[in-house]
């Protein structure tokens, strides 16, 4: 327990000493951390230790949790959550929606398709105007051919209708997500939560080393999959993107 203790300390300490070389009057340090309502007992005290130290200066610590969590995020920090501002947000507005909607099929102000609102409003219906949820709900109904890009008219095809009978769905999307997870080779879903340790931006090169001892044996009949083809059934399934 005592080594342990003298770990913990060592490493706060460090941590510490080094916000302090990094942070200047010239050059502040900004560190975001995401979800921290899953934050392990370690990072809490890490997070706690830097919190009421008064020395490190010019650096900038945002947090982001989520509301049904705000119980348990304050009981964790009781006397660290006095920051100088707080923020809540909320949803996006319908408009929002639509500009994400626009963008991410790629519809110029010339080529808009008369039924492009009456789709977004869908959106709207069904992902309650969150941002993520919207680009995965474009993505679904993309894999899903609802939606079909025709050349000739360089503009998007679909029937809002049919759409809006397809996505029928009552779970939420976040299951959604793990259904199609599921349907994955089991070689693939070990390489994705792998690299989820690697956050959402890395390189192909870095993955591919970050991965390189991991054992891709699956209970599918043939055995696992290549590295290489891994990365490509993920990237299919636009869990990653190139």
């Amino acid at each position: 327990a005592n080594i342990h203790y003298c770990s913990a300390e060592k490493l706060k300490h460090a941590f510490k000493s080094f916000l302090r070389a990094m942070c200047s009057t010239d050059h502040t340090v900004a560190i975001f951390i995401d979800d921290i309502q899953w934050m392990d007992e370690g990072s809490k005290d890490l997070l706690g230790a830097l919190l009421q130290d008064t020395s490190v200066r010019n650096f900038l610590l945002i947090l982001a949790y989520r509301d049904s969590h705000k119980n348990s995020v304050e009981t964790a920090f009781p006397s660290q959550m006095n920051f100088d501002l707080n923020i809540h947000l909320n949803n996006l507005d319908p408009e929002c929606v639509k500009q994400i909607v626009r963008k991410e099929l790629k519809i110029t102000s010339d080529l808009v398709p008369n039924n492009i609102g009456a789709l977004s409003n869908l959106i709207v219906q069904r992902t309650h105007c969150n941002p993520f949820h919207v680009k995965q709900f474009i993505r679904l109904i993309t894999t899903q051919q609802l939606i079909v890009y025709d050349r000739q008219s360089c503009t998007w095809l679909f029937d809002v209708d049919t759409v809006q009978k397809r996505t029928m769905i009552t779970e939420s999307l976040a299951e959604v997500l793990s259904n199609k997870i599921a349907l994955l080779h089991s070689s693939t879903i070990k390489v994705l939560k792998l690299l989820s340790l690697l956050g959402y931006c890395f390189t192909s090169r870095m993955a591919f080393d970050f991965c390189s001892d991991l054992s891709l044996e699956g209970p599918e009949k043939g055995g696992g999959l290549p590295l290489e083809m891994s990365f490509d059934k993920a990237i299919e399934a636009n869990f990653l993107e190139k």
